[in-house]
C-alpha cells in the first residue's frame, strides 16, 4: 500500500502508530503549517537526509506534502532505499487541514 486516507492517518497518529512523520515540502511550506511532530525533509534532499536521520529500516513512516504528489514520490524512493513501511498521506496537508486535524505553525 502506498497511500493512506487522512482519517486513517489521523487515527494512527493519535494512537502513536507512526515512528516518524516526514514533511517533504519546502521549508517555507513547513513553517506555515505542518502536522505536529513532523520532521521537515524536503524531497530534493530526501535521499541524503534519510540515510543520516532514519536509523530504523523497519520504522513506520507517514510521509506528506501539500496535495500528495511529492509524498507519493518520496514513499517510492524510501521503499527503494529499504524502508518498506513508508506510506503517503493521500491528499497531503490539504486533506489533513480540511478535515480539521491538528496542525502546528
Amino acid at each position: 500500500m502506498l497511500e493512506i486516507s487522512a482519517d486513517e492517518a489521523a487515527e494512527r497518529v493519535v494512537n502513536g502508530r507512526f515512528d516518524v512523520i516526514l514533511d517533504v515540502r519546502q521549508p517555507e511550506e513547513y513553517k506555515l503549517l505542518h502536522i505536529p511532530g513532523a520532521v521537515p525533509m524536503p524531497l530534493n534532499t530526501l535521499k541524503g537526509e534519510a540515510q543520516e536521520k532514519l536509523n530504523n529500516p523497519a520504522a513506520s513512516i507517514l510521509v506528506y506534502c501539500s496535495v500528495g504528489g511529492r509524498s507519493l514520490e518520496a514513499v517510492k524512493i524510501l521503499k527503494d532505499m529499504g524502508y518498506p513501511n513508508a506510506i503517503s498521506l493521500e491528499g497531503g496537508m490539504a486533506a489533513w487541514d480540511e478535515k480539521g486535524y491538528p496542525v502546528a505553525k
